[in-house]
């Protein structure tokens, strides 16, 4: 993205706009919109961020808007991660957000056409917005008192491994902590000590632990016509960042505070043997005949522990199986079994996976099957993992 090129989208007619375009073409489907026509012309504002102008919005704005109208907006589609002090910030005055400084007096009272004003959110890790007046429109918002109609495209960001294009940010738990970086579906994994989203298209994205887009939030501010689904992100996000949730929940609950006695443990393995023991058994006796017994020791060890462990901590049949809790529970869980080998880690589990085998399910992307593996001697090498694999027979797993 270059500074003269500030992509967007015209949320009247869908249309794609350049920050710098979006009042002359948001002015023509205004016109053209059918909108209502009122007494008193809105305010057409551009709200940026006085940082990083790639974020921006463009608002109407009826007259008698009242700051706290506004701040509802920038909140629902912008900021809001928690109860933080904000305030605006008009000529020599600032209104704070605290009891009614923001419900008087009305916008018509304080800007102008050509007027700069200015918001601040969250005043220890601050975001700063600006805002300008544009010009005014006889067109009013069909139903509340401001609307959204253009703002920016999600910006984009390189994958911090690979160079290709990011889609999720990763950044420190602690409110001060930088960035940690963005990364691609391919690099993504879980990470102990950090929160992993989705890019968000928000002047909090990376700098914020607190802010998640809420699409539910902003979809009030759009012209009517729009639906939250088209506000959502692409599906295989969706499913990575639900995989995430419920990771990062189960993890705050460290696995030691829930001791397992002997009779909780066999009721585990019983399950386990119930539903997919054949299944097993067969692969079993697939790496004994390919592999011979010490590999066939070492399989059954890994994947009946694995396998325990999914059932009955993370309570998961294997239908709802995917890669990313395979490769957790490998890495947190198994792991710790004194059984194997001091070395297994290291040589066993890839450092990374390519993300179509990290979490889509079986048969959603052809090449791909999350279930499928193969253990060559010392080395679990998984379907697309950059090892070399071929002229090893190829069998369904478990």
């Amino acid at each position: 993205m270059t500074p003269r090129n500030r992509p967007g989208t015209c949320l009247l007619c869908k249309a794609a706009v350049s920050k710098k375009m979006a009042l002359r073409h948001g002015e023509h489907c205004l016109q053209s919109s059918g909108w209502p026509v009122g007494l008193l012309p809105s305010f057409i504002i551009r709200i940026e961020d006085r940082h990083n102008p790639a974020y921006w919005l463009t608002v109407l704005a009826r007259q008698n808007t009242l700051l706290s109208d506004l701040e509802c907006l920038i909140k629902d589609v912008w900021v809001k991660g928690g109860d933080h002090l904000s305030a605006f910030v008009v000529g020599n005055e600032t209104y704070l957000n605290t009891d009614t400084e923001m419900a008087v007096p009305p916008l018509a009272d304080l800007i102008k056409t050509g007027s700069l004003f200015y918001y601040e959110y969250d005043f220890e890790s601050t975001t700063e917005l600006k805002l300008k007046v544009l010009g005014v429109t006889p067109v009013m918002p069909p139903e509340e008192q401001v609307c959204l109609i253009a703002r920016n495209l999600r910006p984009s960001f390189t994958c911090s491994l690979c160079g290709e294009k990011a889609d999720f940010s990763v950044t420190y738990s602690g409110e001060e902590s930088p960035p940690r970086g963005y990364f691609c579906m391919h690099c993504i994994k879980p990470v102990e000590d950090g929160y992993i989203r989705h890019i968000d298209n928000s002047p909090r994205n990376g700098g914020a632990w607190d802010y998640q887009e809420d699409t539910n939030a902003a979809i009030k501010w759009y012209p009517p016509g729009w639906n939250v689904d088209e506000l959502l992100s692409p599906p295989d996000i969706q499913q990575f960042m639900t995989y995430i949730r419920e990771y990062q929940e189960k993890d705050q609950v460290p696995q030691d505070d829930q001791p397992l006695d002997d009779e909780i443990v066999v009721d585990m393995i019983n399950a386990v043997s119930t539903d997919i023991g054949d299944e097993i058994k067969a692969f079993i006796e697939e790496e004994r005949t390919a592999y011979g017994d010490e590999a066939a020791i070492l399989a059954e060890e890994i994947v009946m522990t694995c396998s325990t462990m999914v059932y009955g901590y993370y309570e998961k049949k294997i239908e709802d199986w995917d890669a990313p809790l395979i490769r957790t529970t490998l890495l947190k869980d198994t792991a710790q079994n004194p059984a194997l080998p001091d070395e297994w880690l290291e040589e066993t589990v890839p450092r990374s996976l390519p993300v179509p085998y990290l979490y889509r399910k079986s048969g959603q992307t052809p090449g791909y099957r999350s279930h499928d593996h193969r253990i060559a001697g010392d080395r679990t090498s998984l379907p697309g993992d950059r090892t070399e694999t071929e002229g090893r027979p190829e069998r369904a797993g478990l």
